[in-house]
């Protein structure tokens, strides 16, 4: 049980550590382009069926954490409440495959509309409901 719980903190360290890298890198790498996240998505969501954790930044990264061990880091860009998502470090699926969704926030609850996405495992992930997470 104990060795459960350190391998837990120790994933999520290590998400963190990724997750800074990651905003280090778009923020070093920024070309002048503003990076434009809807602060109604920017958090922590959790999936109602699964337990995966789905966290989108300001800096345009999201990160998927799923209950399985998993972790997949990508970069996503909105147009309204249409996002693009592209998995990139750290996916075993999909790797650069573009999927789009509008996101449908209502109060602490998110679903994703309208999927345009060939990626069978991201499409399956983002048609469960979310739930804000406090942090």
């Amino acid at each position: 049980m104990c060795f459960a719980v350190a391998l837990r903190a120790l994933r999520f360290v290590c998400l963190a550590l990724v997750v800074g890298l990651m905003t280090t890198m778009a923020i070093g790498c920024a070309s002048g382009t503003k990076i434009t996240v809807p602060e109604s998505v920017v958090g922590r969501w959790r999936g109602v069926e699964s337990g995966a954790l789905l966290e989108f930044t300001e800096t345009g990264i999201f990160v998927v954490d799923l209950k399985d061990a998993e972790t997949m880091v990508g970069r996503c860009s909105f147009i309204g409440t249409r996002v693009t998502m592209r998995y990139q470090m750290g996916a075993s699926a999909c790797p650069e495959e573009p999927g789009q969704y509008t996101l449908e926030i209502n109060g602490s609850n998110m679903r994703a509309a309208d999927p345009f996405d060939t990626c069978i495992g991201r499409r399956t992930m983002m048609a469960q409901a979310w739930v804000r997470e406090t942090k």
